[in-house]
């Protein structure tokens, strides 16, 4: 292929025109800028609007909330009672895991040759643990079931103390 007289000059006038374009952007385009704001001013005067000036505009309308939240007031603002008895629903799979935890501390008890003292204290983890089983409507029968598998006499008054 040939470059012709006027490839060349197209060629070389566009390379100065991006290396004068460079040059004025770079160094100084203060000048530039203000050149161009004084050959398009800016409009002094705003365009009107619908709107009043103490009027918000929203397109879209205000955000509605998340489901199941709501705004209120600071004095409206309220807790729910704690409940006194809790569903057996909650309870089922509390009980078997309270008997397990049982019967480890148990083992444990008679493993380390323990005496009521060690188990009471071991006991306390349990409490710890599963304070909800303190008010529940099991409790006598959680008891009943210490009484049969304790190997030591645990009287009404102690096993009282072990869920206090």
């Amino acid at each position: 292929m040939k470059f012709i007289g006027s490839h060349y000059l197209l060629f070389a006038a566009l390379a100065l025109a991006v290396w004068y374009g460079g040059v004025l952007f770079t160094f100084y385009r203060n000048e530039a800028k203000k050149l161009y704001a004084q050959q398009f001013p800016k409009p002094e005067t705003p365009l009107p609007t619908v709107l009043a000036d103490d009027e918000e505009f929203d397109l879209m309308g205000a955000p509605a909330e998340e489901y199941g939240v709501s705004t209120v007031l600071a004095h409206e603002v309220r807790f729910m009672q704690r409940k006194t008895m809790i569903p057996d629903e909650e309870m089922q799979g509390l009980i078997p895991d309270v008997l397990e935890e049982i019967k480890k501390v148990i083992q444990t008890v008679e493993a380390e040759e323990g005496d009521k003292a060690d188990f009471i204290s071991l006991f306390k983890l349990i409490t710890v643990k599963y304070p909800r089983l303190a008010e529940s409507k099991h409790l006598p029968d959680i008891n009943d079931w210490l009484r049969e598998h304790c190997p030591f006499g645990l009287d009404e008054d102690e096993l009282a103390g072990l869920w206090a």
